[in-house]
């Protein structure tokens, strides 16, 4: 049982710089445990009483030879990646991933070096 009461633990954790850290320092000085702060904290609206679930994460979509020999004659024409995103149903952050683990290759325009490359890398990732 904290010896603060649960208005001061409140007014102490609605002002912290830091809150999260803030329900570690009251248990202490209440001589309690973090979760006897939380569930206080719980019932006076500070703290939601479900905690927030993970992200969840979405399998990534491998990139076909296809795919890739189809991406580097587009890159080729001059679409930006925002459009070739757009063009294979993927995220910027997924062109623009491929499109740097295959950069010299492209530099070069040697499409079957990279798609060796691409390859390879699947490989030791799987």
């Amino acid at each position: 049982m904290p010896w603060m009461s649960e208005s001061d633990i409140c007014e102490m954790y609605k002002y912290a710089k830091n809150p999260k850290s803030q329900i570690n320092i009251l248990a202490q000085l209440n001589g309690c445990t973090a979760d006897t702060i939380c569930r206080i904290l719980q019932n006076h609206g500070f703290l939601s009483a479900v905690p927030r679930s993970a992200k969840k994460k979405v399998p990534r979509k491998a990139w076909s030879v296809e795919e890739i020999t189809q991406l580097l004659h587009l890159i080729d024409s001059g679409l930006n990646n925002k459009a070739l995103a757009k063009h294979f149903n993927r995220t910027v952050g997924s062109v623009i991933g491929i499109k740097n683990l295959l950069k010299s290759e492209v530099k070069q325009g040697n499409i079957k070096q990279a798609l060796d490359v691409y390859n390879r890398t699947k490989g030791a990732s799987a």
